[in-house]
């Protein structure tokens, strides 16, 4: 038991620290670097896929040139930068270069543009420079829904013409036409300017989402540039995405200026885990800002949650809510899939009430016994009779708050305290008293297990406790019982008379069940039970 449940517990975290990495861009920093390059595929006066000359940076592929207009030609416009960088030790650098030959008397060539893109670059070329062309199709494979692009940019000339941040994700496929400037004849799938709706295109793709951002100066220094992506609505999830960062102007090659330079480090993905807006009853809180997280608020009664209105930032993120009496806070965490300009992909907004006057109780400590079931995992249970000891503060207003201590949990150690503040108490003629209680979202392990407990319970008039401490934990229950009375058991048989509860599979306790599978829990003993 012990083995499979703490299997279970490392494959649920490892999941959720890899998903952290897999939704980012690939060689983000440009790090890593090829040992030879990709291939373009040349149309015009020679056709086919070739090989492009130097290196570019690991996933990503440049436009460098390799083309054949009467004589080969060969041309680096991607480099590895290690001299100027923003972070680690390497970064990429996009040139313009011309890009010609020598035919007797005269040249003929043009300014070809360095880029950097996750599709295929293409290039027309042919002898009349006003009938080439180019571009990129295709991408990679993606499926979540980032919402912008960032990066370290650094432009080292002194020309006007517009460097380019563009990304973009879509669903289905575009079939359009490459080729010769003005008349194209070749088809090719997912082309960027017939995703962009610049041309003509067939099929059955939908762009989810797109960006750009051109500028033409960073002033000489390193500058963060950050561009939102903007989703159509309707679209659907991407199943593909591509990004072009461009030195010179992507667009339009007729316009390329000669020498244009860009420097590109740590470009990513962001997925923002803030807040736009925090309502309570209808109402923003007072001087919010997304990059604020503590607010100090008025009064001393706190909201419910159904009165709190988080409205999350990003496409993929989201927002839960906690109130916790005791500390009279409100908190609202929000969470994304990946990481947010600052590095973090959760941001918890806490709201400071007024705390009342300390309630006056009277604590009791009760020793006696816990025993402990996971009816997902095992039909026994896997804690029996092992020693403990609650506490429970009463007060005047009918109100109490539990404590287990340092409630340990076999495979996994000590998980913590399980506490439930502002209990229900209530009493009958005979004495005998019941007690309610729900904490939602508590924090176990070190805040790696966070899970909903629900309290249900009696004291008899002679002293007798038997408690029901339910953990329901990413809809797995665990279920917990203290007795001060020690149950004896005969193999998985308890000999005790048993109190049977019922629980619904996610952890509710169900009066009168019916018609469905549920929780019987007896003595300690939880089993699935098909109620007719």
């Amino acid at each position: 038991m012990k083995k499979i449940y703490s299997i279970l517990l490392s494959a649920a975290l490892l999941a959720t620290s890899s998903v952290a990495t897999a939704q980012q861009l690939p060689n983000v920093g440009f790090e890593n670097w090829k040992s030879a390059c990709g291939s373009t595929e040349s149309l015009g006066s020679s056709t086919g896929m070739r090989q492009r000359p130097g290196v570019e940076p690991t996933d990503w592929n440049g436009s460098s040139v390799n083309q054949k207009v009467g004589l080969e030609k060969k041309q680096e416009l991607v480099f590895k930068e290690t001299g100027s960088v923003y972070s680690g030790s390497a970064a990429v650098k996009m040139q313009n270069i011309y890009v010609g030959v020598n035919l007797g008397i005269t040249k003929v060539g043009s300014v070809a543009p360095g880029f950097l893109t996750f599709g295929t670059p293409w290039v027309y070329a042919v002898s009349k420079v006003a009938e080439c062309d180019g571009g990129v199709y295709g991408g990679m494979s993606f499926t979540y829904k980032p919402d912008a692009i960032t990066g370290m940019y650094k432009r080292t000339d002194s020309n006007t013409e517009n460097s380019y941040i563009i990304a973009y994700l879509w669903n289905g496929s575009f079939t359009s036409k490459i080729g010769k400037k003005g008349a194209p004849t070749e088809d090719r799938t997912d082309e960027v300017r017939g995703i962009f709706g610049q041309i003509s295109a067939s099929g059955d793709g939908k762009l989810v989402a797109k960006c750009e951002q051109a500028f033409n100066s960073t002033s000489g220094n390193w500058q963060r540039i950050t561009v939102p992506l903007e989703y159509v609505e309707g679209a659907g999830d991407p199943t593909m995405m591509n990004v072009v960062i461009s030195g010179g102007n992507f667009w339009d090659r007729g316009s390329l200026k000669e020498n244009t330079t860009l420097l590109a480090d740590d470009v990513d993905f962001v997925y923002y885990s803030r807040l736009s807006d925090l309502k309570v009853n209808g109402l923003s809180v007072e001087g919010f800002s997304s990059d604020v997280y503590t607010y100090n608020m008025a009064g001393t009664e706190l909201p419910t949650e159904d009165q709190i209105d988080a409205m999350v930032m990003g496409q993929s993120a989201i927002a839960s809510v906690s109130v916790n009496a005791k500390e009279a806070t409100v908190t609202v965490e929000v969470v994304n899939v990946g990481k947010d300009l600052d590095g973090k992909v959760s941001h918890s907004y806490v709201l400071q009430y007024e705390k009342g006057a300390a309630k006056e109780g009277v604590t009791t400590e009760y020793p006696g016994y816990l025993n402990v079931s996971i009816p997902d995992l095992s039909e026994t249970p896997i804690t029996e009779n092992q020693a403990a000891t609650i506490l429970i503060t009463k007060y005047d207003d009918g109100s109490c708050d539990f404590l287990l201590p340092d409630f340990v949990l076999e495979g996994l150690g000590e998980l913590g305290d399980i506490e439930v503040i502002g209990a229900n108490v209530t009493a009958d003629a005979d004495g005998a008293e019941a007690y309610t209680g729900y904490v939602e979202g508590m924090e176990l392990l070190g805040g790696e297990l966070i899970a909903d407990v629900t309290l249900n319970g009696t004291i008899d008039a002679l002293g007798e406790v038997n408690m029901n401490i339910d953990v329901l934990w990413e809809g797995m229950p665990i279920i917990c019982t203290f007795t001060t009375k020690m149950a004896t058991s005969i193999g998985s048989i308890v000999v005790e008379d048993a109190v049977v509860e019922y629980y619904n599979l996610q952890g509710v306790k169900v009066a009168n069940p019916s018609n469905g599978v549920f929780i019987r829990v007896a003595n300690g003993k939880a089993t699935k039970v098909l109620v007719k």
